[in-house]
């Protein structure tokens, strides 16, 4: 395949696929030319439909990676299949399609979803340049909204072909981007695809379930839910009342045979209206139930990185919300699926009233523990339970470490760990455990490596290490999430073995991680943490090497710390120049080109050395 592009294509342009008939092509030549002098970045197809060649699936990739099509309207590209193909196509994407005239055309002999457009005229009888500059515009027209567009695409197709896994979901900010950028679509532009709004509303999902992300949610509505909650139970003991009453009347009219036949068949009658009512009350009262479980997690997210609420506002709330789901329990029959519902919404509330300081954070922790224990005691070998049983011991464990407990967290670490490990065994399909269990693994060295029993820090690396690379050969399609946990284990064994002074079994372990963050940092989106860890990495074994040529001077070694140095620095000079309001970048830019100085002092490079050490102020400043 030959796609013509302009030779040097700028970041900030709009990519521009042209459609148009082969009888065209000198006319879209002189388009795309145009298009360049204009700062754009055009690309036509001069490829020509072999028989037999899958040539929709390589069209349908040029249209994709562009912000907007140009249609090249003409007799031929009107009654062209392929051409009418593109078009259906970009509609089918989402893109800006313009239609441009350069011969003409019959509206009505044009693909259908030309229309509704407004055609700009190029033809032969008109101003080209004229009719350049009203493209041009158009073109650039809501074009960071349009550019986004594109941007979500790509994403959502990828999510779309891996299965629509959560590890190819949108995280943190990203979510709240796309979730603005859908509200804020212009008048003009077209709609977004289902496709994409799908992977947002799946992202959100995902950031609500497994990542404590903070959940849209607000007091109006909980304040709604508690009223909709109490209706129910209400109505529920009515119901009950009236059942009650009705059998005392069937067992009056069963004793007393005597009475009339048709005041047996009232009694029956009033009967089944009582359990019709019942049956109703109890519907409703289990929809309010799950709408007040589910807000209670709504509101324990909302308000656990929000500053600007008053603790004992949040803590009268998330106490009422618990009492409500208190009083709901007792009339609700025992599910597995109520109790998993009242663990999340237990544990959450743990999360945000412990991290406020409040005692009752960790009552909650203990009670969310206890229902899965229970729970999973009553029925053993189930994922979905094994896996939120292991969650409330890792929120458990937590609590604890807040508190500075130093053996609580361990004891309830390790068995988060075993119970992600039976739940990832029973479905392997389901590779969240296994990530859990990695996860929880390695923060159980952290804890360890904290309390300096390095040997025991190590060796718990070293384990969480070993079952993420069997988890890597399971799930290939989470290799570079996987990567990135690798990276961090291994940064972290490498701190534990500079605790113990074991300076080259430090290096050894910095390298395992560099290797592993090149490879993240390296990818198109590569995120601003992903470049931060790589030059933290950078730093360490820089570091690690300073504290060896305190030994025993070495010439290539102090090289080799210059280099890391000098990568660490550009890297977070890359970060800050994309974030200069960010104060800890500018900081840490400012670090590093003054350890960057001393190191070429003790090298042997003053020019260096002054050089870094201006850098290093104006940095500060």
């Amino acid at each position: 395949m030959t796609a013509e592009t302009a030779d040097a294509p700028l970041a900030n342009s709009a990519r521009i696929f042209i459609s148009y008939s082969r009888k065209d092509l000198a006319f879209a030549e002189r388009l795309a030319a145009a298009l360049v002098e204009k700062t754009f970045e055009p690309f036509i197809d001069k490829t020509d439909i072999a028989p037999g060649e899958p040539w929709q699936e390589r069209l349908a990739g040029l249209i994709a990676s562009g912000d907007s099509v140009v249609f090249v309207v003409s007799p031929d590209s009107a009654a062209s299949q392929i051409c009418g193909w593109e078009v259906a196509e970009s509609a089918r994407l989402g893109k800006r399609i313009l239609p441009l005239v350069a011969r003409a055309t019959p509206p009505d002999a044009a693909p259908q979803e030309l229309a509704k457009l407004n055609w700009i005229f190029a033809t032969d009888a008109d101003d080209f340049d004229a009719a350049l500059d009203k493209l041009a515009a158009a073109l650039t027209t809501d074009l960071p909204w349009v550019r986004e567009h594109t941007r979500l695409g790509d994403l959502a197709r990828r999510w779309d072909a891996e299965g629509r896994s959560n590890a190819a979901v949108l995280r943190g900010a990203d979510i709240e981007a796309a979730e603005a950028w859908l509200a804020a679509r212009p008048a003009e532009a077209a709609e977004p695809t289902e496709l994409q709004a799908a992977f947002i509303q799946a992202s959100r999902r995902a950031a609500s379930t497994r990542q404590r992300r903070i959940v849209a949610g607000s007091i109006g509505a909980a304040l709604f839910s508690l009223a909709l909650a109490g209706w129910a139970l209400i109505n529920r003991q009515e119901a009950v009342t009236q059942r009650e009453a009705a059998n005392v009347a069937r067992n009056e009219a069963v004793t007393q045979r005597d009475l009339a036949e048709t005041a047996q068949k009232e009694a029956v009658k009033q009967r089944d209206a009582a359990e019709a009512a019942r049956d109703r009350a109890e519907k409703t009262l289990a929809a309010a139930t799950g709408t007040a479980q589910s807000l209670s997690v709504d509101l324990a997210h909302r308000f656990r990185d929000e500053q600007g609420i008053r603790n004992e506002i949040v803590q009268s709330i998330l106490a009422k919300s618990k009492a409500l789901l208190d009083q709901l329990e007792k009339f609700n029959p025992p599910t597995d699926a109520a109790a998993l519902a009242r663990i999340e919404a237990l544990s959450q509330m743990a999360l945000t009233l412990g991290g406020r300081g409040d005692e009752s954070g960790l009552r909650s922790s203990v009670e969310a523990y206890d229902i899965a224990k229970a729970l999973r005691d009553r029925s053993p070998e189930t994922p979905a339970i094994d896996s939120a049983f292991a969650h409330a011991a890792e929120i458990r464990a937590e609590m604890l470490y807040a508190r500075n407990d130093p053996a609580g967290p361990l004891i309830f670490a390790a068995e988060a760990d075993k119970a992600y490990g039976a739940c990832a065994a029973q479905d392997p399909a389901q590779a969240q455990c296994s990530f859990d269990q990695v996860n929880v693994r390695g923060w159980g060295g952290n804890i360890l490596n904290q309390q300096k029993n390095y040997d025991a820090a190590i060796a718990a690396y070293q384990s969480a290490t070993d079952l993420a690379n069997r988890f890597a050969q399971r799930a290939p399609g989470h290799g570079l999430e996987i990567d990135k946990l690798v990276a961090a284990l291994h940064m972290n064994a490498g701190n534990a073995f500079l605790g113990k002074g074991e300076l080259d079994q430090a290096l050894q372990q910095y390298e395992s991680a560099r290797a592993f963050m090149e490879k993240r940092a390296q990818q198109p989106d590569a995120a601003t943490s992903d470049l931060t860890a790589l030059a933290n990495t950078y730093n360490s074994l820089a570091k690690t090497i300073d504290l060896q040529l305190r030994q025993q001077p070495d010439r290539r070694r102090a090289a080799q710390e210059l280099l890391y140095l000098a990568g660490a620095r550009d890297l977070i000079q890359r970060v800050a120049t994309a974030d200069p309001n960010n104060a800890s970048f500018k900081n840490l830019t400012a670090l590093l080109q003054s350890n960057f100085a001393n190191a070429c002092a003790n090298f042997g490079l003053p020019q260096e050395a002054s050089a870094c050490l201006r850098a290093a102020r104006a940095a500060a400043n």
